[in-house]
């Protein structure tokens, strides 16, 4: 049972990063020319990010993607926020060579680094 509920978790934890890491990615780099438009540094050999005409980019969208991506209550136990493991100053890592969840608990692996948009 425990095994059927910690497989629930980690697809719930893959579906709220792959969903809300790439508004926070664009919104840790994102400088407003106009409400519209927006200015999207691309750092060299990162391809830039897939943005539809019929959904474009705003601040609303990067705000809502900054705080979802730094809240811990999205976790099991609400210690945990996805920047715990995938800190933007560590580029998108943590450094450490297995990772630390939920409970202070050592991972089996280490986290992968969130590049082109959480891949």
């Amino acid at each position: 049972m425990s095994n059927i509920r910690l497989n629930k978790t980690r697809g719930s934890y893959a579906l709220i990063v792959a969903t809300f890491l790439p508004l926070f990615v664009l919104g840790v780099s994102v400088t407003a020319a106009s409400p519209q438009e927006y200015s999207l540094p691309i750092p060299e050999g990162v391809l830039p990010p897939l943005i539809p005409n019929d959904n474009p980019v705003t601040q609303a969208k990067v705000e809502l993607g900054q705080k979802l991506y730094f809240d811990p209550r999205l976790s099991v136990d609400d210690t945990v926020s996805c920047a715990t493991c995938h800190a933007p100053d560590k580029g998108f890592s943590d450094g450490l060579k297995t990772s630390k969840g939920v409970g202070g608990k050592t991972g089996e692996r280490d986290d992968s680094p969130l590049r082109e948009g959480g891949d």
